[in-house]
Order: C-alpha cells, then sequence, then structure tokens
C-alpha cells in the first residue's frame, strides 16, 4: 500500500499512488490534514454534546448521523481532499455520504467483515474517505481491509465468507489525527472489538459524480454539490419510494 508523508494545500497523488489505490483499493495518506491538533480539539465538544445529548447528532451503535457541526461538518470541502477526489473523480462532483463511525465506551463491538456498496444506492462510482478524528490502530477496534477485494465488484449484503474466497493480504492501517485513508466503496473491509478503552472516531465522506443524483441523509438533508456543476437532474435519497415491508 502506497503512502505519502507530507502535503500542502496543492495536494495530489503520485502515479504509484494511484495504481495502489487501483491495485489494492485503499491508499492510507499520513499527514494529508497536516492540523491533526486543530481536528481533534474539534472533535471534543462534537462528542460532549453527543454524549449529553445535545444538538441534532443521534447515536445508533457504532453509527452517528444527523447533520455534523462544523467543523468537522464541512471537512469534505477541504480543499486537499477536493483536490485528491477531483483527480480520482472529474471536475464535478457532489457528496453521497457524511457521517461518523464510533467506537467507544457506549458501543464498542466486532464488526465482520462487508463492503459498504450493497447497502446504500445510486452508481458504483463512490470513493470513500476515512479522517482519523482520533487516533486508530488494531487495539482501539481500527478498519482492516482486504487488498483487491474490491475486484469482485458488488457481491451483495451480509457477512463476506472470506474463507471461502481465494487469499487477500489484509491490511491494518495505523493512523493519527489528521490522517487520511481513500477506499473504493466495495472494498471488503472489517473491525475487531478494541482491547484498549479509548475513543475510536472515523469521519466517512464518500465523493460521486455529479452524474449521480443518488444521496444519503447521513450529514446532509439535500443534495449537496461540492465542486463543478451538476449533471444530472434526477435526485434520490436512500430508501425514498421503497416499501420494504
Amino acid at each position: 500500500m502506497s503512502t505519502s508523508t507530507t502535503f500542502g494545500t496543492e495536494a495530489a497523488l503520485t502515479c504509484d499512488q494511484i495504481q495502489g489505490l487501483e491495485d489494492d483499493g485503499l491508499l492510507l495518506l499520513p499527514g494529508l490534514l497536516g492540523e491533526g491538533e486543530r481536528v481533534a480539539a474539534a472533535y471534543v465538544p462534537l462528542k460532549a454534546d453527543l454524549d449529553a445529548g445535545r444538538g441534532s447528532l443521534a447515536r445508533n451503535d457504532r453509527f452517528v448521523s444527523g447533520i455534523i457541526p462544523p467543523p468537522v461538518g464541512t471537512i469534505y470541502q477541504d480543499s486537499r481532499l477536493v483536490r485528491l477526489a477531483r483527480q480520482l473523480m472529474g471536475d464535478n462532483l457532489a457528496l453521497y455520504m457524511n457521517r461518523i463511525l464510533l467506537k467507544d465506551q457506549r458501543w464498542a463491538g466486532a464488526v465482520g467483515t462487508h463492503q459498504d456498496m450493497p447497502y446504500f444506492h445510486g452508481s458504483q462510482s463512490k470513493l470513500s474517505v476515512f479522517v482519523a478524528l482520533t487516533p486508530q490502530d488494531p487495539d482501539n477496534g481500527a478498519l482492516r481491509f482486504y487488498a483487491g477485494s474490491h475486484k469482485y465488484g458488488n457481491i451483495g449484503r451480509g457477512k463476506i465468507l472470506v474463507d471461502q474466497w481465494p487469499p487477500m493480504r489484509q491490511i491494518a492501517p495505523r493512523m493519527e489525527v489528521g490522517d487520511v485513508l481513500l477506499m473504493n466503496f466495495v472494498t471488503w473491509h472489517y473491525s475487531e472489538a478494541p482491547t484498549v478503552p479509548h475513543d475510536r472516531a472515523l469521519l466517512q465522506i464518500v465523493y460521486q459524480p455529479t452524474t449521480d443524483g443518488s444521496y444519503t441523509r447521513g450529514g446532509m438533508a439535500a443534495p449537496t454539490l461540492v465542486c463543478g456543476t451538476w449533471q444530472t437532474s434526477h435526485f434520490a435519497p436512500l430508501d425514498f419510494g421503497i416499501d420494504k415491508s
């Protein structure tokens, strides 16, 4: 898995990094958001409000839903992230999802191997951008990935029975606050229960081309243009107009 250690405001992926993302389905970018102390400080009051039941955020196990207040909720607008997403997906970008995944004293379970795409909708052309709001490591239940698993495409909902598939290399990246990890939306991943009590807070931003009008209500109230122009007039929130009974 290719990495880079420093990025300026004109961050751009190298050819080797793009190839690494295509090969592995993920790419770790240490130090991309270099102001880790500022990111950490922004998370503290957000977590305090969540624990106290204040504000617009709600909790369901590891999922934090609702409109994330700034500055955490507007990290998706950061010029460094947008530049990289444009490099990979083109100049017209929309926000599909903006949510926090949290393990702490309230919920600290394991998550089975899965891929995200089957639980959402719209085009498969989506890029997950994970931003570490707290340190991420195997001891506190950090994400683990199967390199190359994205090449099988969208295989469906449920826990993936990894032992029934050809062997794949596992990657368990450690992340400091402000580090960024890019992931193909169908890359397999999982996490174990933490062995050390410590918040594991991860911001998941998902970008997609503006030809796709799908969006979730996770972190936004309406379709959200990140840059460029809309290339569609058809917009559909997740689960709208569907009878699941």
